[in-house]
């Protein structure tokens, strides 16, 4: 008898712990409206990845800046971030993959640097760098990703 109050207490438990979770108005996304648009600060320059090859490989892409995780980009997502303006070393992994693309870049202070994620190669997916005009054409029809949390340091940066 204790041994069903004890099952019956517990399923209780767990429909009232379920049904609290399904009756909230809290969406899982992986991507928001945030604009593409940065402005970076003295000593900085901005950096933003985008995918915009609808149908190429749906496998998410591992961005790290400097050896830092910024995002796994999926198609049509585009993630954004600033950090102090040095050179600095770009990767570009396909998840759960070993080979990378790595890409060393000179970034110069208060500048916006746009880089395109290419997963047409199903070995090693490639980093491109764009134009500006070309990048916030492709940009209109991306969002940001928003399911993942940056590791990228961002402190403050010491004058050059």
């Amino acid at each position: 008898m204790m041994q069903l109050l004890k099952l019956t207490l517990a399923a209780a438990l767990a429909v009232s712990v379920l049904s609290a979770c399904t009756l909230s108005n809290n969406r899982w996304s992986n991507f928001d409206n945030h604009s593409s648009q940065i402005k970076p600060q003295v000593n900085q320059t901005g950096l933003v990845f985008y995918r915009a090859d609808a149908g190429a490989n749906p496998i998410a892409v591992n961005i790290k800046v400097n050896g830092e995780y910024l995002s796994s980009l999926q198609v049509g997502g585009f993630a954004k971030t600033e950090i102090c303006a040095k050179p600095a070393t770009l990767e570009a992994q396909y998840v759960a993959a070993k080979p990378t693309t790595k890409l060393n870049v000179n970034l110069t202070e208060q500048s916006v640097h746009y880089y395109q994620i290419d997963a047409t190669n199903v070995s090693v997916p490639q980093i491109k760098e764009v134009d500006a005009a070309t990048a916030q054409e492709a940009l209109k029809k991306l969002k940001h990703q928003a399911h993942t949390i940056s590791r990228i340091n961002e402190t403050a940066c010491a004058a050059n």
